[in-house]
């Protein structure tokens, strides 16, 4: 009976450990009943909204083909009508608000946003990941990030798993929380090969496709879609070290009982 409690007893640290981790919201756009699949925007986990800023247009659904989403090719979330050449920069793109209200600290200490990213050859291939706490009245704003490998066209194709770590506590328990998905101008000088125009840093939007194994687009704006945004509740590394304690702690158990037979 000790035996049967000790295993009982590390099993459940580990339930504990691993449900620890909790997706909050999830958007991956589609929605399956008897069989057939729709595009749609709420949210397949948890509860939440998305809307399209800056100008954009569009918010369909389009193919989910590449996207890290199990389902495949499902749907993704297009959008359009980003701004002209050097203007507006982090302002156009697309925004979700969510509550996280019931994850709180200490047992959490962190949310982890994450997102599929398609780009059409002609849109701009950075972005910036910004998050909200007051409902959108003040943004923290995040790192301009280029999209794929600087070396090869980032057009026409997804790039998954964009991720932020937050960990600033006024993420948690907040019902005002949002985050968005913006634009930027490239942070880098860059000759935009298509008409060689010359940029300064922080001047200009780089497009997906410029002259990358020998192709070549201009800047127009173009398209982004979205698939699989999530906000995660991450917990604090006190339970991943129990996670691993009870983890070790189970193998070994398991290791002495084999021995013994």
């Amino acid at each position: 009976m000790k035996k049967l409690l000790t295993t009982i007893a590390l099993a459940g640290a580990i339930t504990t450990g691993v449900q620890a981790q909790a997706i909050i919201t999830q958007w991956n756009f589609q929605t399956v009943s008897e069989g057939v699949t729709n595009g749609t925007a709420t949210p397949n986990i948890g509860n939440g909204t998305v809307s399209l800023i800056g100008g954009t247009t569009g918010g369909t659904f389009n193919s989910g083909s590449g996207s890290s989403d199990p389902v495949q090719s499902g749907f993704g979330y297009q959008t359009t009508t980003y701004p002209a050449q050097s203007t507006a920069s982090g302002t156009a793109g697309v925004r979700f608000d969510l509550s996280t209200a019931g994850f709180t600290s200490p047992t959490y200490d962190g949310i982890l946003l994450s997102f599929d990213l398609r780009t059409s050859n002609t849109s701009s291939r950075w972005f910036r990941l910004d998050y909200t706490v007051d409902g959108g009245a003040n943004w923290n704003l995040g790192t301009a990030t280029i999209l794929g490998d600087p070396a090869a066209s980032a057009g026409d194709t997804f790039h998954n798993a964009n991720t932020l770590l937050i960990s600033d506590l006024a993420a948690l328990d907040n019902p005002d929380f949002g985050f968005r998905v913006v634009s930027v101008f490239s942070p880098d000088a860059f000759t935009q090969v298509n008409g060689g125009v010359n940029y300064a840093a922080d001047t200009a939007y780089e497009v997906a496709r410029n002259g990358q194994s020998g192709t070549s687009s201009a800047y127009a704006g173009g398209t982004w879609r979205f698939d699989m945004a999530t906000a995660t509740a991450v917990p604090e590394p006190g339970t991943y070290a129990l996670l691993a304690l009870a983890g070790a702690g189970f193998a070994a158990y398991r290791f002495r009982r084999r021995a013994r037979r």
